[in-house]
């Protein structure tokens, strides 16, 4: 970010990009008050709640647990009064329309739940100045509208909203002012009022788009592969959740070579468990899972790996990739016997492949030996999506577009699979 300039008003909605990190040079005012280099601590008295892109929840407490953490409500002066807890998380829900039971574990909780939960309990704590990073990507529509009326409500209380999004159609239905940014530098600052999509994506990457919304894309006419048998094959699959309930309920289909299939729902109706059950992290109540006509129902996931199966998470973080270690790393994962002789890594391997894989699918940085932490969420997703399209034939991707924002050009295209 270089010579970046924001000022969002005391009520209106803005839409510009930030960050959570000390500046190198320039000044932060709120109220008019100088706090550049403030700690977190700091920021949460004065009123202020982060949103995380990326979730900043306990996974092992409950919803209760995490939004009460730092502030617990007390019985008898020393013992967290849990009653209590989940009393002001069921009002919060309530009054905002943020659906979601307290006493549920951050474990069990789809993205779309946690997702949620974040927003809960920045407002839990108060904040009168919300910054929201791409707090959409997993939501479903009525969900999403849902969100837009808790902030216009809070807008309308005199809160101020910073929003970071690069969906053009949240920034013109939500905002009241814009500040676009492009290669770390603000560009333009606009009243939504007097501008459209066409101006915004011409600014977000300094070429003229052309904008297909409200166009209906036609299927693609292409000759049927004669290849019976083969691809993926799922017959009357049934799956139980973590609460002992059945979550997907005997559920059958095919793809075979060549085809995309599209599966959706809102958030919490099965999907999650559907996709994890595929790629072997979740038993099978009942049904068979087959690739190529080879049935891999009671295969370990390495073995569904070896028959052609890969899988891409709908959390990154948690199952797609180790923050700490560098990209190249992340790029071998599992793949490792690939690259080793006699049990030793070959480093030079490692870095041919990983310079390799990173100019097709345009990483940036450019630079194997960044961590993956440092790395932007679009091409956090893009070193998963390198590494599990390497070789395998069948990916089933969970939520595959959660977070990757437009920030740079397509991957080139792969050969085909």
């Amino acid at each position: 970010m270089e010579s970046t300039n924001l000022s969002v008003p005391s009520e209106p909605i803005g839409a510009p990009l930030g960050g959570l990190m000390k500046p190198d040079a320039g000044k932060v005012e709120v109220n008019g008050r100088d706090v550049t280099g403030w700690s977190t601590n700091d920021a949460i008295a004065a009123g202020i709640g982060i949103v995380h892109q990326h979730f900043m929840l306990v996974p092992t407490l409950s919803v209760a647990e995490n939004l009460v953490l730092g502030c617990e409500p007390k019985a008898r002066g020393i013992v967290l009064d849990y009653d209590q807890a989940a009393q002001d998380v069921r009002k919060l829900s309530s009054e905002t329309g943020l659906v979601i039971e307290p006493e549920r574990l951050i474990s069990d909780l789809s993205v779309g739940e946690a997702q949620r939960v974040e927003i809960l309990k920045v407002l839990f704590r108060g904040a009168r100045i919300l910054v929201l990073d791409e707090p959409t990507a997993v939501l479903s529509p009525p969900e999403v509208r849902e969100l837009w009326t808790v902030l216009r409500r809070l807008r309308d209380n005199g809160d101020t909203i910073v929003l970071i999004t690069h969906r053009l159609d949240e920034v013109v239905d939500l905002s009241d002012t814009i500040t676009v940014m492009r290669a770390g530098q603000t560009v333009a600052r606009l009243k939504t009022a007097e501008t459209n999509p066409a101006e915004i994506a011409r600014l977000m990457v300094g070429r003229e788009v052309s904008l297909s919304a409200g166009k209906r894309v036609q299927p693609l006419t292409r000759a049927v592969r004669a290849d019976a048998g083969k691809g993926l094959s799922i017959q009357n699959l049934s799956v139980t959740g973590s609460r002992g309930i059945r979550v997907v309920d005997d559920v059958s289909f095919n793809v075979k070579p060549g085809e995309i299939l599209g599966i959706a729902g809102v958030e919490g109706n099965g999907q999650t468990e559907l996709i994890e059950t595929i790629a072997g992290l979740r038993a099978v109540a009942k049904g068979q899972i087959s690739i190529d006509g080879v049935e891999i129902t009671r295969r370990s996931v390495a073995n569904r790996h070896d028959a052609g199966l890969s899988h891409i998470p709908e959390d990154r973080h948690r199952r797609g990739l180790i923050m700490e270690y560098t990209v190249g790393d992340n790029l071998i994962l599992g793949l490792q016997k690939h690259f080793s002789e006699n049990g030793i890594i070959d480093r030079s391997r490692v870095m041919e492949h990983a310079m390799e894989e990173i100019s097709t699918f345009d990483i940036r940085p450019p630079n194997p030996l960044l961590a993956a932490r440092t790395l932007s969420g679009g091409n956090q997703q893009k070193v998963v999506v390198a590494r599990r399209c390497r070789c395998d034939r069948v990916h089933p991707p969970a939520a595959p577009r959660r977070t990757s924002r437009g920030e740079s050009n397509p991957p080139r295209q792969r050969r085909a699979q």
